[in-house]
C-alpha cells in the first residue's frame, strides 16, 4: 500500500481513522497521532488486549502475549493447541529484537515516511516460537504483529517481513474506511479459493488478495534496495512476479463468477495489477 498508493494516501487513511475517537483532525506530534490511532483500535476492537500508546514496541508481558495468542487461536477454529506456540528463548528473542531495531533504523534513512508510518500504525510486536507460524497479523488485532523464531534471517529478510506485515495492517485500516468485502461466508467457500502468489497454492479469496499486495510492496522495495542474494522470507523476484500476475488474473476471474469484491477492493485490485505489469 505504501509503494502502490503513495505515502500521502496512506497518511490520509491513518489520519481519517485517528480523528474518529476524539473528533480532531490535527496533531502536534507523531506520538499524539499514534495515541489517537490506538484509541481508534480500542473503539472498534473491544476484546483486543491493547496497550497504552506509549508502551514499548516489544511486548514482554506474559498475560498480554497469552491473550494475543488466543486471538490467533480463534482464527484457527479456536484450537489453541494447533498453534504449537511456546515461549521463545530469551537469547534468540534478544537477537531478533536487535535485528528488528536495526531494520527499522535502516528505514529511517532509506524511507523515512515508511518508518514513521510503521511507528504510528504498529504498537505491539510479541514473540512466540511456533511450528505453524513464522509470524503474522490479524484483522482482529490491529497494530499487533506476531514475530516467530526466525533467528537465521538477516537485515533484508527482517525488512521484508516488517513490510509484509505492515502491508496487511494498512489493508485492514483501508477496509475500515471503505469495505473491501461484504460477504465473508462466501469468501471461505472452496469454490472461492484463489491461487496464492506467495504460497503457490489455492487459499481463501481474501488471503490471496492480501498476498498480492504484499508481493507488489516487496518487489517495489527490492527495486529501491536491490535484489537480496539469498532471500528467506519471499521467493526471488524473477519467480515472484509471474506468480503475482497469475494470482491477480485468478482473483479477477473468481470475482467475476462470485461477485466477492466491493467497488473499493476492485479499484485496488486494478491498481495493483497495473503496478505489477509495470514491473515486468
Amino acid at each position: 500500500m505504501y509503494f502502490l498508493m503513495g505515502k500521502e494516501a496512506v497518511w490520509k487513511v491513518i489520519s481519517r481513522l485517528a480523528e474518529m475517537p476524539h473528533e480532531r483532525s490535527s496533531w502536534d506530534s507523531q506520538t499524539s497521532l499514534r495515541r489517537d490511532l490506538v484509541d481508534f483500535y480500542r473503539m472498534v476492537q473491544l476484546d483486543n488486549p491493547l496497550p497504552e500508546a506509549d508502551l514499548p514496541l516489544f511486548c514482554t508481558d506474559e498475560a498480554r502475549t497469552k491473550a494475543l495468542l488466543n486471538l490467533y487461536s480463534k482464527e484457527n477454529g479456536g484450537n489453541f493447541e494447533a498453534l504449537k506456540a511456546r515461549p521463545m528463548e530469551p537469547r534468540i528473542q534478544n537477537q531478533i529484537e536487535s535485528k528488528i531495531i536495526r531494520s527499522l533504523s535502516g528505514w529511517k534513512v532509506l524511507e523515512p515516511d515508511l518508518a514513521k508510518i510503521f511507528d504510528v500504525v504498529v504498537h505491539t510486536l510479541f514473540f512466540q516460537a511456533s511450528e505453524g507460524y513464522g509470524g503474522g497479523s490479524l484483522a482482529s488485532a490491529l497494530g499487533v504483529i506476531w514475530v516467530g523464531e526466525n533467528e537465521h534471517w538477516e537485515g533484508k529478510d527482517w525488512q521484508e517481513f516488517l513490510l509484509h506485515e505492515l502491508t496487511h495492517q494498512l489493508l485492514f485500516l483501508d477496509a475500515y474506511l471503505e469495505m473491501h468485502f461484504d460477504n465473508w461466508d462466501a469468501l471461505v467457500l472452496s469454490d472461492s479459493q484463489v491461487y496464492s502468489a506467495i504460497l503457490k497454492r489455492p487459499r481463501p479469496f481474501h488471503l490471496a488478495y492480501h498476498g498480492l499486495f504484499v508481493v507488489y510492496e516487496v518487489l517495489s522495495f527490492r527495486r529501491l534496495l536491490g535484489e537480496p542474494a539469498e532471500p528467506k522470507v519471499h521467493a526471488p523476484s524473477a519467480e515472484l512476479l509471474p506468480e503475482a500476475l497469475k494470482s491477480a488474473a485468478h482473483l479477477a476471474e473468481v470475482d467475476g463468477q462470485r461477485n466477492l469484491m466491493t467497488k473499493r477492493s476492485r479499484f485496488l485490485l486494478a491498481r495493483v495489477t497495473e503496478g505489477l505489469q509495470a514491473l515486468q
